[in-house]
């Protein structure tokens, strides 16, 4: 399962299921793409007791990025990667070096 967080005003947040096909049943929902790139990640683990601290890691991983030299790119979503029930992997998209400029 995945979290996409869209920046804006006001942020947009969606639930998402990755899809196996694309003659995958939908249940009649709909269906988008993710644009792809470069992301800096973090692992959080036992994430459901921290579901309140998310939005300081969000925050925390940005200015670490950004206090590497990273320019975080907000065209794309920020994802939440639920990988397991005690482990989530949260992402913010940077851009390449040929992207910027």
């Amino acid at each position: 399962m995945y979290g996409l967080l869209y920046p804006g005003n006001p942020d947009r947040y969606f639930a998402c299921l990755r899809l196996d096909s694309e003659v995958s049943d939908d249940l009649g929902f709909e269906r988008a793409s993710v644009p792809g790139g470069l992301h800096g990640r973090s692992l959080v683990r036992d994430w459901s007791a921290k579901i309140p601290e998310l939005p300081q890691l969000f925050d925390s991983l940005h200015a670490a990025l950004v206090g590497s030299g990273y320019l975080i790119d907000r065209s794309r979503p920020s994802i939440e990667y639920y990988r397991r029930m005690d482990a989530l992997t949260i992402m913010v998209p940077v851009l390449a070096v040929d992207q910027v400029g």
